[in-house]
């Protein structure tokens, strides 16, 4: 390209000379009665049509972020419901089974065991408890 075709276009110029051209026409042309009801209608429809788009976005982004905490939190849930969760007498009974199947030995000296080994972790976990207690 030349120079003279690079001056020839100006796109300020033509924008110019388009809204001149608009602004010329104001009086010949005039649009229907109709026409502005249906454009404020047609702009409220768009406008609940984007508020609409922008809830679902927002619980689409609030659905993955508590999924995100709920996963990341749920490893130290566990932890603490495992540590802090009473242990029960059938949990004790089936540990008496399990000993008294590995050990070959009666289910009153295996219920003993499981027993004796119940309170030993419990002791544990009280001890790991007020050691933090008193670094705390």
């Amino acid at each position: 390209m030349t120079d003279k075709t690079e001056e020839a276009f100006n796109p300020n110029e033509a924008e110019r000379q388009l809204e001149a051209i608009i602004f010329a026409a104001k009086d010949y042309v005039v649009p229907s009665e109709h026409f502005r009801p249906l454009v404020q209608e047609a702009a409220r429809e768009q406008g609940r049509i984007r508020a609409q788009e922008q809830r679902i976005g927002k619980m689409i982004i609030g659905l993955i972020l508590g999924s995100c905490c709920c996963s990341l939190a749920w490893p130290g849930v566990m932890y603490l419901q495992s540590r802090y969760r009473p242990v029960t007498t059938e949990e004790i009974h089936h540990r008496a089974h399990e000993i008294k199947r590995q050990r070959y030995q009666s289910y009153d000296s295996a219920f003993v065991d499981a027993y004796v080994e119940v309170r030993e972790e419990q002791a544990s976990k009280l001890q790991m408890n007020s050691k933090q207690d008193s670094s705390d």
